[in-house]
């Protein structure tokens, strides 16, 4: 089975809806084991928890956390990573090739969602591991 890494999300970034666009993705796979047996780390089953979410809130997942994470903790400089909006003091990602740095590739965040489509300030993550 080729892993969520290996697809080509353009036309999954396409879509209405990102997120059912993901999990359909792996939605028919089977399991890699029994569970409970072992342990295997996959983006796959954050993205359809935040799909989970959305369908039992009514809410987006941005919208989710922001009311019942973001804002209820003051965390005022963090939210879901989209590309177009302007983040003040947003870290450059950058990357090692043949040895030299140089900056990396564009990722748009949405392909992460759940899984990892954040930011957030330093201040904000103190601020979460002290609740």
């Amino acid at each position: 089975m080729p892993s969520e890494l290996d697809y080509d999300f353009y036309e999954v970034l396409r879509a209405d809806h990102v997120l059912k666009a993901l999990s359909n993705i792996f939605k028919d796979q089977p399991l890699q084991f029994k569970p409970g047996t072992q342990f295997a780390y996959s983006v796959s089953w954050f993205l359809l928890l935040g799909y989970i979410i959305e369908l039992l809130t009514g809410l987006s997942y941005e919208d989710y956390l922001q009311a019942n994470l973001f804002e209820p903790l003051g965390m005022k400089a963090s939210g879901f990573d989209h590309y177009q909006k302007i983040v003040k003091h947003r870290a450059s990602p950058y990357d090692v090739s043949d040895g030299v740095l140089k900056n990396a590739a564009f990722i748009d965040m949405r392909i992460a969602g759940a899984g990892g489509g954040l930011y957030a300030s330093i201040e904000d993550i103190n601020r979460f591991n002290k609740t």
